[in-house]
């Protein structure tokens, strides 16, 4: 994989992390149900981003 597309996941994971850090500061503003759906979905996310990233690794090797 090459540089400018591990750093591009990279960035992609960091601006995650800093949107759960930022909510975090306003998760009392919120229904509990709410602040548990954010998150659920900034993990979901995550997962995917780690699914994509781990898939256009290995695929090469797949197909060859």
């Amino acid at each position: 994989m090459h540089w400018f597309r591990k750093a591009q996941y990279a960035a992609a994971l960091f601006a995650f992390l800093l949107t759960g850090i930022g909510f975090a500061t306003r998760a009392g503003d919120h229904s509990a149900r709410y602040v548990v759906l954010v998150y659920l979905m900034l993990a979901v996310a995550v997962a995917l981003t780690g699914v994509i990233a781990w898939a256009e690794h290995s695929m090469p090797r797949w197909l060859s």
